[in-house]
C-alpha cells in the first residue's frame, strides 16, 4: 500500500489528538484515537511514544516501557532523551528495586533472566 497525501493528513490529524487527550489526561481516548491510524507511514516511531505516554498515564507500565522502547530506537534524535526518560520512570515503576536488584545480579552471576526483564534489556 501506498501512503499517499490523504493519508498523511489523516495520520497527523489523530497524532494531534491523541496528543490533546494527553495533555488532558485522558489517555483511553487517546489509545483509541491511536488504534485508528490504519497505515503508519513514516509516523511508526510516534505513534509507539504517543502509545507508550498513554499506557504509562494508564499505570500500565509494562507495556509503555515496550512501546517508548521501540520509539526511542527510532525516534529522531532531538526527542530520543525525553523517550528515554520516560522508558526509565516506567521501567522504575513496572519493577519494585529489590526485585530488580535481585533480577540484575542474578543475570551477572549466569542465572537466565525473566522474559520481563529479557524485554528491557533488549
Amino acid at each position: 500500500m501506498n501512503f499517499e497525501r490523504s493519508d498523511f493528513i489523516r495520520v497527523v490529524k489523530r497524532l494531534t489528538e491523541a496528543s490533546g487527550y494527553l495533555d488532558l489526561e485522558m489517555p483511553q481516548q487517546a489509545l483509541e484515537t491511536l488504534r485508528g491510524i490504519r497505515i503508519p507511514g513514516p509516523f511508526e516511531a510516534q505513534i509507539a511514544f504517543l502509545r507508550g505516554k498513554a499506557l504509562q498515564q494508564a499505570k500500565q507500565f509494562e507495556d509503555a516501557a515496550v512501546c517508548l522502547a521501540v520509539a526511542a530506537k527510532s525516534i529522531p534524535p532531538e526527542y530520543k532523551k525525553m523517550a528515554f526518560e520516560y522508558l526509565s520512570e516506567c521501567v522504575r515503576e513496572s519493577c519494585n528495586p529489590p526485585q530488580l536488584a535481585l533480577l540484575t545480579f542474578g543475570v551477572y552471576r549466569g542465572a537466565e533472566p525473566s522474559p520481563t526483564f529479557q524485554r528491557f534489556m533488549q
